[in-house]
């Protein structure tokens, strides 16, 4: 070997580790910066938050206000998992497993057991969520029939915002705040930005709908009003039997009234509160479906 290609190899060798010394630096100040540690503080407050929530009944969950509300959102999950759950199996696969981000404490375990998934992970910011989720599963499995197959499941405590990469946030913070149930900061998404970030990782945008679009759309078939009425997901206008209104201010209701004044329609009306409609409006779910590269060599 001669002078010159050792002097070469030794400037790569040098040039090598100036790099590997930049990436680091870069990596500590990501680490440290101002967006960071404001997303540190968010997952914090965050967890804190539903840490603290305290389990109640549903004797004292039917007397909130929310309560009418929180039936919708979970009618809207029971048709969504339904229907997606047919789209993965009329694909063909054979073994379904889920990855429940968010889990809280396991509001949707009867969801995928009605589903018949095999496997279900479930992970939470909330340590304190995640423990009362695995002990709904415990209890859902020995009050089972005996010859009943349920999933098996796995339940993580972590903060899955947290991953090699670093994301900046990139949208725009608001309080969101929904009666005993949530008081954090959220953020609203610009979304052709998060479609480009799931292309990264081959994930194409099949389908998106707001809450409501999703609503006039499959309250049109039968079995999902049956299925809305069961689950007591809009509150009956005028209160059955002269019982109490989930609120107290007759502007809540002025779109019912309006409707009740009508020729030929039958009391009761059912109904959703305006400013929860107003809410719920702001609210999206979507649907990405991962494209799989099979490269031949």
């Amino acid at each position: 070997m001669d002078l010159q290609s050792v002097r070469t190899s030794t400037e790569r060798e040098e040039g090598g580790g100036a790099q590997k010394a930049e990436m680091k630096r870069r990596h500590e100040d990501e680490d440290t910066s101002p967006s960071k540690k404001l997303v540190t503080d968010h997952s914090v407050k965050v967890a804190s938050h539903y840490n603290s929530l305290q389990e109640v009944g549903l004797a004292v969950r039917s007397r909130s206000r929310i309560f009418f509300m929180r039936n919708f959102n979970n009618w809207l999950k029971s048709v969504l998992i339904g229907e997606i759950l047919e789209q993965v199996r009329g694909a063909g696969a054979q073994q379904v497993s889920v990855l429940d981000l968010g889990c809280g404490k396991g509001g949707d375990l009867l969801k995928w057991r009605r589903g018949g998934i095999n496997h279900l992970v479930c992970a939470d910011i909330a340590g304190v969520s995640v423990e009362q989720c695995q002990s709904r599963y415990e209890d859902m499995k020995k009050k089972s029939h005996v010859n009943e197959k349920i999933f098996s499941a796995q339940f993580i405590a972590a903060d899955c915002t947290k991953s090699k990469g670093f994301y900046p946030l990139f949208s725009c913070q608001y309080h969101f705040s929904l009666e005993d149930v949530v008081n954090v900061p959220e953020f609203l998404v610009y979304f052709p930005l998060f479609e480009d970030m799931a292309k990264r990782y081959n994930m194409r945008l099949v389908l998106k709908q707001r809450f409501s679009e999703f609503f006039e759309e499959k309250v049109k078939k039968e079995h999902h009003r049956s299925l809305m009425m069961k689950m007591m997901a809009l509150e009956p206008f005028p209160s059955e039997d002269g019982g109490r209104l989930a609120a107290d201010s007759k502007g809540e209701y002025c779109h019912a009234k309006e409707q009740c004044c009508r020729a030929g329609v039958k009391l009761p009306l059912v109904s959703v509160l305006r400013a929860q409609f107003e809410s719920l409006v702001l609210f999206r779910w979507f649907l990405f479906g991962l494209t799989i590269l099979f490269v031949s060599i």
